[in-house]
Parts: structure tokens; C-alpha cells; sequence
């Protein structure tokens, strides 16, 4: 009897159906970790570097050669950007340098004739496009408009000009008496203050300091850099040509009678180096996806 029912039971199981593993409770997933757009928002900044100016002149249409000039520029800079899903960054900024960047000239055309240009500051409000080939790295383009300020002199040392003899460091041109006296120092003919503008293209590159940057948020340094990062770039300036007339006794066309018009162009190209720092404002924005991730 006893062997009966142990015999019983053990083919009631084999009968029974078998447990499907779906039937059984499953522990869910974590949720995949939440993307992370670290080149989302706004910045302010400063700067500091080189900038370089080829300056080019022409008088009545004779061109007289080219002059290069360099100075140190600093000042700061403020813009937002946006990350996309895909990596490629957009923004837009504007930046502000001071610097003194002086040329001084001899025409060819009118040796007596000194010309001072003298740029105070420049501006430029720019779109950037970048991609993140990763997390802390950003290499961008730039594209826009700049402004820049000019002061420009046109004087001279002589004291005589329409002379029948040479006077030291002055040539006689049209020796037709009486000489005129001007005065015993340095005579102005020209000066002119004039905001100049032209499209501005450079490229950089942008290094995050925290988080997913150079220092990671476990390290000694993470505290001190957040939210700060480091960029360098290049830019060129291409400027439009500018004018000035001014009367010019040195002029062949001058007489005692009549002083004739000179037309003075200028044309300046800037080339600069730039090397800044920002703090970025944090931003949980940006994208459509997973670009970046951390746990």
C-alpha cells in the first residue's frame, strides 16, 4: 500500500507541467542612465593674447606698401551654447579686447608726411559650431561681424613748405616764393577718430576642467574647478578699406593760393591668438538623446 502511493506521487509529477521561467518574478532593470549634455548653457569669461594688424595704404590711388604691427590684447567674453544629440554644438557670443596696436608710416608719395593709425579696442559678436569628440573636448568653428575703433593722424615736422631752399628734414616741394610758415613744431593735416568693421573667422578648441573634463568630480581639484574651462583659438578679420581726405599742401597740385585734397585709404587685416577661460552656468538641457552618459 505504501509503495503504491510513493509510485502514485512520483507520476502525478512527472505529469505535472513544467514552470515556465515567465511565470516566475522578475526584478526590473535599473533605468538607463540619464543623458548628460555637458556643453549646454551659458558662460562668462576673460581673455588674453596677441593680435597681429597688416596695415596696407594707398594716397591718390598710389598704393605705398604695407606695415605689420603687434600687441598684446585682453579683455572678456559672454555666450551660451546648446549641445545636440549628435554631439555638434551651436552658440553664439560676443567678446570685447582692448589693446595699442600703433603703425606709423612714411609715404613714398609724400616724404614729409608722417601717418599714425592707432587701434584702442576691437568687438565681435560671433555664431559657433562645434563638435564634442568627447565629453570635456570641444573643437568649433566661428563666424561673424567685428568692430573695431581707429585713430588716425596725418602730420608733418616741417615749419615751411612752400620754401626756395631745403629746410633740414623736409624736401622743397613747390618752390614757389613766399615760403609760408606753418609753425616750429609738428602741424596736423588730419585726425580722425572712425569705428571700422568686417567679418570675423577663427577656429578653437575647448577643454572642460570638471565633472567629465581634465579634473574628474572625484578629485582634489574638482571643488576648486567647476564649472570652469579653458579655450585657445584663432581668428582673422577681414576689414573693409576706409578713406580720408584731407587738404594737403604737400601736394603737387598745392599752391600758395590753394591747398589741393589728398585721399588717403587704409585697409587693415587683424590676425589674433586668444587664450581664455570660462565659468559655465550649470544647465540639465541640450539634445534629443543620449550623447553622453554617466551612471
Amino acid at each position: 500500500m505504501r509503495k503504491t502511493i510513493v509510485v502514485g506521487l512520483a507520476l502525478a509529477a512527472l505529469m505535472a507541467p513544467p514552470v515556465v521561467a515567465a511565470e516566475l518574478p522578475v526584478k526590473a532593470p535599473p533605468p538607463p542612465p540619464a543623458p548628460v549634455y555637458p556643453w549646454t548653457g551659458c558662460y562668462v569669461g576673460v581673455n588674453v593674447g596677441f593680435v597681429g594688424v597688416r596695415t596696407r595704404t594707398s594716397w591718390d590711388g598710389v598704393g605705398d606698401g604695407g606695415l605689420s604691427t603687434n600687441d598684446v590684447a585682453a579683455g572678456g567674453q559672454i555666450g551660451c551654447d546648446y549641445q545636440l544629440s549628435s554631439n555638434w554644438v551651436i552658440g553664439i557670443q560676443g567678446l570685447i579686447d582692448g589693446t595699442n596696436i600703433r603703425a606709423q608710416h612714411t609715404p613714398v608719395s609724400f616724404p614729409d608726411l608722417t601717418f599714425d593709425a592707432n587701434v584702442n579696442w576691437f568687438a565681435t559678436i560671433t555664431a559657433r559650431i562645434g563638435y564634442a569628440i568627447a565629453p570635456s573636448v570641444l573643437l568649433y568653428g566661428k563666424f561673424g561681424w567685428a568692430e573695431y575703433q581707429n585713430h588716425f593722424d596725418v602730420f608733418t615736422n616741417c615749419t615751411s613748405i612752400f620754401a626756395l631752399n631745403n629746410i633740414p628734414g623736409c624736401s622743397s616741394i613747390n618752390p614757389t616764393p613766399p615760403p609760408v610758415v606753418l609753425a616750429a613744431g609738428p602741424v596736423g593735416f588730419a585726425n580722425v577718430n572712425r569705428n571700422q568693421g568686417g567679418f570675423d573667422v577663427g577656429i578653437g578648441a575647448e577643454f572642460l576642467l570638471t565633472g567629465q573634463g581634465i579634473f574628474s568630480s572625484g578629485s582634489l581639484f574638482a571643488p576648486i574647478f567647476s564649472g570652469w574651462s579653458l579655450w585657445v583659438e584663432y581668428d582673422h578679420i577681414f576689414s573693409r578699406d576706409t578713406t580720408l581726405f584731407f587738404a594737403n599742401p604737400f601736394n603737387p597740385a598745392s599752391t600758395p593760393d590753394r591747398v589741393a585734397e589728398t585721399a588717403a585709404t587704409i585697409r587693415r587685416d587683424f590676425n589674433k591668438v586668444l587664450f581664455g577661460l570660462n565659468w559655465r552656468f550649470k544647465s540639465g538641457g541640450g539634445g534629443n538623446g543620449g550623447a553622453t552618459t554617466e551612471p
